[in-house]
């Protein structure tokens, strides 16, 4: 794999690998209370639906979230986490996050 500045993660080798996937992350609001909160793993930029799990956050209160998957994977695909608030327009803030693949 190679990583670049915004996140993501490519995989860099020849052949066709099937893997687990897991993702946690530390989640806040930027204000308020009561934010719900899906994170999800994307493949080549597209979300994986079924993949997300919901939290619920605030400003004041980190919570943890996880993300378990597995895929396949080819020469340069390559992996993202995303966040979405479900509740309103507050931005969220991901105060840690690990994506692993095993």
């Amino acid at each position: 794999f190679t990583c670049d500045a915004t996140g993501r993660a490519t995989y860099a080798a020849e052949r066709d690998i099937t893997v687990p996937v897991d993702i946690e992350a530390s989640i806040k609001s930027s204000s308020g209370t009561n934010k719900d909160v899906k994170i999800y793993l994307a493949k080549n930029g597209t979300v994986i639906n079924n993949s997300g799990t919901l939290v619920r956050v605030d400003s004041t209160d980190t919570q943890n979230a996880s993300v378990i998957w597995q895929l396949t994977l080819a020469q340069n695909d390559y992996l993202e986490i995303f966040i979405e608030n479900k509740t309103d327009t507050t931005n969220m803030i991901v105060t840690d996050a690990v994506l692993r693949v095993r």
